[in-house]
Protein backbone atom coordinates (compact mmCIF):
# COMPACT_ATOMS: atom_id res chain seq x y z
CA UNK A 1 0.00 0.00 0.00
CA UNK A 2 1.06 3.57 -0.42
CA UNK A 3 2.46 5.49 2.53
CA UNK A 4 1.28 9.47 3.84
CA UNK A 5 5.00 10.37 2.62
CA UNK A 6 4.30 8.46 -0.27
CA UNK A 7 0.43 10.41 -0.96
CA UNK A 8 2.00 13.94 0.31
CA UNK A 9 4.59 13.55 -2.40
CA UNK A 10 1.68 13.58 -4.96
CA UNK A 11 -0.42 16.99 -4.09
CA UNK A 12 -0.13 19.65 -4.91
CA UNK A 13 0.70 23.12 -2.50
CA UNK A 14 -0.54 26.24 -2.83
CA UNK A 15 0.57 29.24 -0.94
CA UNK A 16 -2.17 31.03 1.26
CA UNK A 17 -2.21 33.22 4.40
CA UNK A 18 -3.35 32.37 7.89
CA UNK A 19 -5.63 35.19 8.45
CA UNK A 20 -7.13 33.82 12.59
CA UNK A 21 -5.84 31.06 14.40
CA UNK A 22 -7.30 28.94 17.77
CA UNK A 23 -6.97 25.58 19.32
CA UNK A 24 -9.62 24.36 16.68
CA UNK A 25 -8.71 25.94 13.72
CA UNK A 26 -7.57 28.58 10.96
CA UNK A 27 -8.94 30.66 8.51
CA UNK A 28 -6.79 30.36 5.47
CA UNK A 29 -7.32 32.76 2.44
CA UNK A 30 -5.70 32.50 -1.22
CA UNK A 31 -5.51 36.05 -2.66
CA UNK A 32 -6.06 34.27 -6.43
CA UNK A 33 -8.16 30.93 -6.16
CA UNK A 34 -7.06 29.13 -8.82
CA UNK A 35 -9.87 26.42 -10.61
CA UNK A 36 -8.41 23.62 -8.39
CA UNK A 37 -9.07 25.71 -5.15
CA UNK A 38 -12.75 26.58 -5.95
CA UNK A 39 -13.55 22.67 -6.38
CA UNK A 40 -12.70 22.77 -2.16
CA UNK A 41 -15.31 21.98 -0.45
CA UNK A 42 -17.45 21.97 2.50
CA UNK A 43 -16.35 18.49 4.28
CA UNK A 44 -13.21 18.19 2.10
CA UNK A 45 -10.04 17.93 3.73
CA UNK A 46 -6.51 19.72 2.84
CA UNK A 47 -3.26 19.55 4.69
CA UNK A 48 -1.53 22.71 5.91
CA UNK A 49 2.21 23.38 6.93
CA UNK A 50 3.00 26.42 8.72
CA UNK A 51 5.14 27.81 10.98
CA UNK A 52 4.18 30.06 14.50
CA UNK A 53 6.48 32.09 15.22
CA UNK A 54 9.44 29.57 14.99
CA UNK A 55 7.34 26.31 15.63
CA UNK A 56 7.05 24.38 12.31
CA UNK A 57 3.74 22.91 11.93
CA UNK A 58 3.82 19.99 9.37
CA UNK A 59 0.63 18.47 7.41
CA UNK A 60 -1.43 19.57 10.00
CA UNK A 61 -4.72 17.84 8.61
CA UNK A 62 -7.35 19.91 8.53
CA UNK A 63 -11.54 19.53 7.54
CA UNK A 64 -12.87 22.65 5.63
CA UNK A 65 -16.03 23.87 7.69
CA UNK A 66 -17.14 26.60 5.21
CA UNK A 67 -15.96 28.51 2.08
CA UNK A 68 -16.19 32.17 2.07
CA UNK A 69 -15.58 34.08 -1.05
CA UNK A 70 -14.39 37.78 -1.42
CA UNK A 71 -17.20 39.66 -3.59
CA UNK A 72 -14.53 42.48 -4.31
CA UNK A 73 -12.18 40.06 -5.54
CA UNK A 74 -10.85 36.70 -6.83
CA UNK A 75 -9.68 35.82 -2.82
CA UNK A 76 -11.39 32.68 -1.45
CA UNK A 77 -11.05 32.06 2.47
CA UNK A 78 -11.38 28.64 3.98
CA UNK A 79 -12.67 28.06 7.83
CA UNK A 80 -10.57 24.88 8.69
CA UNK A 81 -10.90 22.66 11.99
CA UNK A 82 -7.97 20.33 12.78
CA UNK A 83 -8.54 16.79 12.62
CA UNK A 84 -6.59 15.13 15.59
CA UNK A 85 -4.30 18.10 16.25
CA UNK A 86 -1.54 16.52 18.27
CA UNK A 87 -1.53 17.81 22.45
CA UNK A 88 1.59 19.90 21.89
CA UNK A 89 0.55 21.79 19.02
CA UNK A 90 -2.75 22.72 20.69
CA UNK A 91 -0.69 23.72 23.59
CA UNK A 92 1.79 25.94 21.49
CA UNK A 93 -0.95 27.66 19.66
CA UNK A 94 -2.86 28.70 23.17
CA UNK A 95 0.39 29.69 24.17
CA UNK A 96 0.48 31.86 21.02
CA UNK A 97 -2.87 33.28 21.62
CA UNK A 98 -2.02 34.47 25.00
CA UNK A 99 1.45 36.21 24.49
CA UNK A 100 -0.80 38.20 21.33
CA UNK A 101 -3.56 39.19 23.67
CA UNK A 102 -1.16 40.08 26.19
CA UNK A 103 0.87 42.34 23.54
CA UNK A 104 -3.11 43.95 22.45
CA UNK A 105 -3.88 44.64 26.00
CA UNK A 106 -0.16 46.09 26.56
CA UNK A 107 -0.94 48.33 23.51
CA UNK A 108 -4.23 49.13 24.82
CA UNK A 109 -2.97 50.32 27.96
CA UNK A 110 -0.02 52.84 26.74
CA UNK A 111 -2.52 53.77 24.64
CA UNK A 112 -5.27 54.77 27.26
CA UNK A 113 -2.42 56.87 29.93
Amino acid sequence: GKSLDDIISKLEFYDGIIKDISVGGIKLCVDEAEEKLKKIKEGSYILVSFYLDDTPFENIICEVVRTIKNPFSKGLCYGCAFVDLPKQYQQRIQQFIWEEQRKIIRLYKEGVS
